[in-house]
């Protein structure tokens, strides 16, 4: 399973990813499609990635100050999961955002049109 991790103002985005990925067959997980009336969001997401292969990123200068994606990829890396930043401004990230964008699988997703980047994002999942 992919989980989708991003800022609240990447919504939009974030969700046409996801869509765009399971349109293709990927088990994919977001909060605003996958929590359940009464669920915590804490508790959901921490169970959404356990559960998850991949952790997708979607990376923005929105996300780059935000504590709750820190604590959402500090839980990934203590679990090992593969962190696939999927990056969509071109901000200078912070230094802790930095060190999760460093891993060998990313998408530059600044240039072309989204659908080609998404299938970008397609084929690094069907990589790893």
């Amino acid at each position: 399973m992919i989980y989708f991790c991003h800022a609240p103002n990447d919504r939009a985005i974030a969700e046409k990813v996801y869509f765009g990925l399971k349109q293709k067959g990927l088990m994919c997980w977001i909060p605003s499609q996958d929590i359940r009336d009464g669920q915590s969001y804490a508790e959901a997401t921490v169970t959404a990635i356990e559960k998850s292969d991949i952790v997708v990123l979607i990376y923005s200068a929105n996300s780059n100050t935000s504590t709750q994606i820190i604590h959402e990829l500090q839980k990934a890396t203590s679990q090992n999961k593969f962190i696939i930043p999927f990056i969509i401004d071109t901000e200078k990230p912070s230094e802790l955002i930095e060190f999760y964008l460093s891993g060998s699988y990313k998408v530059d997703a600044t240039t072309g049109f989204l659908q080609d980047n998404i299938n970008k994002l397609e084929n690094v999942v069907k990589q790893i």
